[in-house]
């Protein structure tokens, strides 16, 4: 099932971007889109709808791309390649814990796979948990039968 469509007014949310770039300076349109939400007045009217709706309506906006420099964006490709620690890790965990019943060769395997998966990547996360389901051997999780679980469809190494 779908979900609902969120009527939004043209004229009152151009009016409202029009004002609030008049008063203030946005260094990022989702900056924008975020003020725009909040004084919209609706909570249905997330800055991802306002976002969907600037564009459907055709409504210009001042408020320039976030623009980041080659320099800052080659670092943070190198970071998510290489598993770098300088990317703040999302979970509580840690690379310990979650290794924690693997043997040593497998710790060193599946580091940076438990890296990634701290990062929030839902890709290593899926595979983390399968990984861990049939005690670290890959090659079980193509036959796996657990049909009944919910990341069965998405396990890795199909």
């Amino acid at each position: 099932m779908p979900r609902p469509t969120v009527e939004v007014d043209k004229n009152k949310l151009d009016s409202i971007i029009k004002e609030l770039e008049s008063k203030n300076t946005y260094n990022t349109q989702s900056a924008l889109y975020e003020a725009v939400s909040k004084a919209y007045g609706d909570e249905k009217v997330t800055p991802s709808v306002v976002m969907l709706r600037i564009k459907q309506f055709g409504l210009e906006i001042k408020t320039q791309k976030a623009k980041i420099s080659a320099d800052v964006f080659r670092e943070r490709i190198n970071n998510a390649i290489t598993g770098d620690d300088t990317i703040k890790p999302k979970a509580k965990q840690t690379t310990h814990q979650l290794l924690e019943y693997a043997d040593s060769k497998e710790k060193e395997k599946y580091l940076k796979v438990a890296k990634s998966t701290l990062r929030g990547s839902r890709k290593a996360c899926i595979k983390m948990m399968c990984l861990q389901c049939t005690n670290w051997q890959p090659t079980e999780i193509k036959y796996c039968p657990c049909t009944g679980c919910a990341l069965w469809l998405f396990r890795p190494y199909q």
